[in-house]
């Protein structure tokens, strides 16, 4: 189902956001790579009228993510809170562990050629996987640092939003604080920002939202675990049975 959800900038005057789930090929097309948070982040502008539209919608840029990521989260801890499964369906899934662990091993070799595959998470010296699309050769600046790790995932996966971009980039920091236990660090945060100084507004702000869509999935994902064990255990809840009743009775 396609949902359209506005709400209004925290720090940008006469500005509205929208968070938009409906499909747009060009859209998507355009917010390639990190300069825009994503096809689904939108913006207008009022012109001082009320939440009257008068200039069309446009993509946001990663430079203003802070503040669209602030005032999307506002928007959901407050009135918003029925809006959190459209938002759930548009927000990152992390990468999978395994993969992220591995982009981390990946190292480049000056005494023979080396190959690796982020689908069977290996690396390879046999010369075969030369001419195997499914394996790469190892660059030479893979060197199993942070930035290495991130470049080795990205690099193909040019579809790939800035909001995915930075979820990633969170992601390996993470796990490469658990593999060396130091955080690594790269200039922009993945999205090509000028100035790291706001890194911890940039990753409150996303963590803000995140914190949300999870709890928000567990959720889901705990009711559809009751709903399965109510019907193996037979289980008769008290107010269902009556409901159900009431429906029987209605249809004869």
């Amino acid at each position: 189902m396609e949902t359209r959800v506005k709400f209004n900038s925290l720090a940008r005057e006469n500005i509205v956001y929208v968070w938009n789930t409906a499909y747009d090929s060009d859209m998507q097309h355009y917010c390639r790579g990190g300069q825009y948070i994503g096809s689904m982040a939108r913006q207008f502008d009022t012109l001082g009228d009320g939440t009257t539209q008068h200039t069309p919608e446009t993509a946001v840029t990663t430079e203003n993510m802070i503040d669209y990521l602030s005032s999307l989260a506002f928007y959901l801890l407050n009135e918003g809170k029925e809006n959190l499964d459209a938002v759930a369906q548009e927000w990152p899934v992390k990468e999978d562990r395994d993969k992220c662990t591995f982009a981390f091993s990946v190292k480049h070799s000056k005494k023979t050629d080396r190959y690796f595959s982020t689908q069977e998470n290996k690396v390879s010296t046999a010369k075969n996987k030369r001419y195997d699309r499914r394996w790469e050769l190892v660059p030479e600046w893979a060197e199993g640092s942070l930035e290495s790790a991130y470049r080795i995932l990205v690099q193909n996966r040019d579809y790939l939003c800035g909001l995915e971009r930075f979820s990633l980039y969170l992601h390996l920091r993470s796990i490469g604080y658990d593999l060396t236990g130091g955080f690594g660090w790269i200039a922009g945060y993945g999205l090509g920002l000028t100035g790291n100084d706001r890194f911890h507004d940039y990753s409150a702000s996303f963590r803000c939202v995140d914190s949300l869509v999870q709890s928000f999935r567990e959720m889901e994902h705990a009711k559809g675990s009751f709903d399965c064990l109510k019907h193996n255990l037979k289980l008769n809840i008290p107010g269902e049975t009556e409901k159900a009743e009431e429906v029987v009775e209605e249809t004869e």
